[in-house]
C-alpha cells in the first residue's frame, strides 16, 4: 500500500480535520482520486506528522480523523 504526504496546515477539531490548502484538496480528490477510508500523511510544518483516515471526499471538500500523530 502506498501512503501519500502531503505538507500543508490543518483545521482541526479534536481528531476531526479538514485540509486547508485547496491545491492539496484538489490533489487528493482529483489527481490521486483517493476515497473514503484511505490513510495519508500530513506534515504541518511545525515538526507534526499526522496520520489521517479519509471520511469525506466529495466536491463539498476532503476531511479526515486523526488516526497517529508523531
Amino acid at each position: 500500500m502506498k501512503i501519500h504526504r502531503f505538507f500543508c496546515q490543518l483545521k482541526r477539531d479534536r481528531d476531526a480535520v479538514s485540509f486547508a490548502d485547496a491545491d492539496v484538496e484538489h490533489q487528493v480528490l482529483r489527481v490521486l482520486k483517493l476515497r473514503v477510508g484511505e490513510i495519508v500523511t500530513v506534515l504541518d510544518g511545525k515538526g507534526m506528522e499526522y496520520d489521517v483516515e479519509l471520511v469525506q471526499v466529495d466536491k463539498r471538500g476532503v476531511a479526515g480523523v486523526v488516526v497517529a500523530e508523531r
